[in-house]
């Protein structure tokens, strides 16, 4: 029989908080592409899957924006 200590206990109902860095493909003009809305809204999306999982994931450092014709398509 294997007894968890009241720490171990807490620890385990913690939720853990991931940064994420996004990354926006745009047209070399810097037009279209995902709006930060649009990002927040599947951030919020995500956190919803993941909440049982006791996950959650937030922006770190902004949006990298590249604008490139090469890379968007």
């Amino acid at each position: 029989y294997f007894r968890l200590s009241a720490d171990e206990r807490r620890s385990s109902t913690a939720i853990s908080s991931v940064p994420i860095k996004a990354h926006i493909v745009r047209p070399s003009s810097g037009s279209g592409g995902l709006s930060e809305t649009q990002l927040n809204d599947a951030i919020a999306i995500m956190n919803g899957y993941f909440s049982n999982a006791l996950l959650e994931f937030f922006l770190c450092d902004g949006i990298n924006y590249i604008d490139d014709d090469n890379y968007f398509d």
